[in-house]
C-alpha cells in the first residue's frame, strides 16, 4: 500500500483514493482530500500544511512507482542496446497499464523542492553553470534514461553525441506517442517492431541491431 507522508510527519494511508481528478481541480482543498480518503479533516492539517503539499507528495510517489516500473522492465539485461529499448518499453507499457498515474506525472508538476514564492531553480545543464534537472521531482526517471543512453554510447551501440540531448529527444518521442495513442485510440497504429522499435532506434542513434 501506498502513502501519503510530507517530512517527518506519520504516514498517512489513503494514496489511491487521492486520484488524478481531486488533483487537477481547480481548487484543491485540505477538507476534500480528507473526505476523499476517508478521515476527519483535523487529521490531514497534521500531516500537511497545505493542499500543495498533497500534491507534491502523490505526484512525487507516482514518479517512484514509475521508476520501479522501468528499473523492472530492464532489470537482467546487460546489453546495452537491449537494456535502454527496455527501459523505453517499459515507459509505453506503464502509460498503457496506468494512464490515470501517467497523466498525473505531468498534469500539475509542482515548483521543485520549494513552496510558491521560493526562487526557481536554475535547470540549464552544469557545465554552463546550472543545477541541472537533478532537483526537478522524478529527476531520477530521466537521469535512468540518460545514463542508459550513455551506455549505449560507450558501447559503441549509439551514435550519440551528447547523452543528454538524445535522452530528452527520446523523451519526447515517448511522450507524444502516449499522447497520441490516447487521443486517437480508433487509428490502425503499426504494432511494436513496425512503429516503436524504428522510431526509438532513429532517435536513440543506434546502429543496427547486431542480433
Amino acid at each position: 500500500m501506498c502513502y501519503l507522508c510530507q517530512g517527518d510527519a506519520a504516514p498517512l494511508p489513503g494514496y489511491a483514493g487521492v486520484d488524478q481528478d481531486c488533483l487537477c481541480a481547480e481548487a484543491v482543498t485540505l477538507r476534500a482530500v480528507a473526505r476523499r480518503v476517508g478521515i476527519a479533516a483535523q487529521s490531514i492539517y497534521e500531516h500537511f500544511a497545505g493542499p500543495e503539499q498533497i500534491v507534491r507528495a502523490v505526484i512525487a510517489q507516482t514518479f517512484e512507482e514509475f521508476l520501479r516500473h522501468l528499473k523492472a522492465a530492464r532489470a537482467g539485461i546487460d546489453e546495452p542496446r537491449a537494456r535502454l529499448l527496455a527501459a523505453c518499453q517499459g515507459y509505453l507499457t506503464f502509460s498503457a497499464e496506468h494512464p490515470e498515474l501517467y497523466a498525473l506525472l505531468f498534469a500539475r508538476n509542482p515548483v521543485p523542492h520549494g513552496a510558491r514564492g521560493e526562487q526557481a531553480p536554475d535547470l540549464r545543464l552544469h557545465e554552463n553553470g546550472g543545477e541541472g534537472t537533478s532537483r526537478l521531482v522524478g529527476a531520477e526517471s530521466f537521469e535512468l534514461l540518460v545514463h542508459d543512453v550513455a551506455a549505449a554510447t560507450e558501447a559503441g551501440a549509439s551514435h550519440s553525441r551528447d547523452p543528454f540531448v538524445t535522452a530528452t529527444a527520446i523523451w519526447v518521442a515517448l511522450h507524444g506517442l502516449v499522447l497520441l495513442r490516447a487521443d486517437a485510440p480508433q487509428f490502425p497504429w503499426p504494432d511494436k517492431t513496425q512503429l516503436e522499435d524504428p522510431l526509438l532506434g532513429r532517435i536513440a542513434l543506434l546502429g543496427p541491431n547486431p542480433a
